[in-house]
């Protein structure tokens, strides 16, 4: 995949839905079980993140890694977003 700063807006907004989609469907089905609605949030979650990569994606290698990095950078542009966000009611 292309690195972080050569990434649209959109592809950037793309892995931070994902990414909370991901996490909240996952501690959804850890605490009421496993539902039709969590499993499916959970596969559109994983399906969202991993379709930028396969079509950018040149080996087995570069997708499986391009996937992960994806996860984490979504889970960091939503970190950011909090950070930011306190950081302005303070300053």
């Amino acid at each position: 995949m292309k690195r972080r700063s050569d990434r649209s807006i959109g592809m950037k907004l793309l892995n931070a839905m994902m990414a909370l989609l991901l996490l909240g469907s996952a501690c959804f089905m850890l605490i009421v079980g496993l539902h039709v609605i969590a499993i499916s949030a959970l596969l559109v979650s994983v399906a969202g993140l991993a379709t930028p990569v396969i079509l950018s994606g040149e080996g087995i290698v570069d997708m499986i890694s391009g996937f992960f990095e994806a996860i984490l950078e979504g889970l960091l542009a939503i970190v950011e977003g909090i950070t930011e966000f306190f950081s302005g009611l303070f300053s």
